[in-house]
């Protein structure tokens, strides 16, 4: 692998997209455990 053709900064967009995706997986993780949580101690 060449050093050169390997960029050492990311592009912005990219570093914003990581941070979206990350940031929305752990949002939405985290509404599921709630939801799974309120349906085990509340079935019905």
């Amino acid at each position: 692998m060449k050093p050169d053709i390997i960029e050492p900064r990311r592009p912005l967009w990219l570093r914003l997209a990581w941070f979206v995706g990350i940031w929305v997986a752990s949002v939405a993780l985290l509404g599921l455990v709630a939801m799974l949580l309120r349906w085990l101690i509340m079935p019905g």
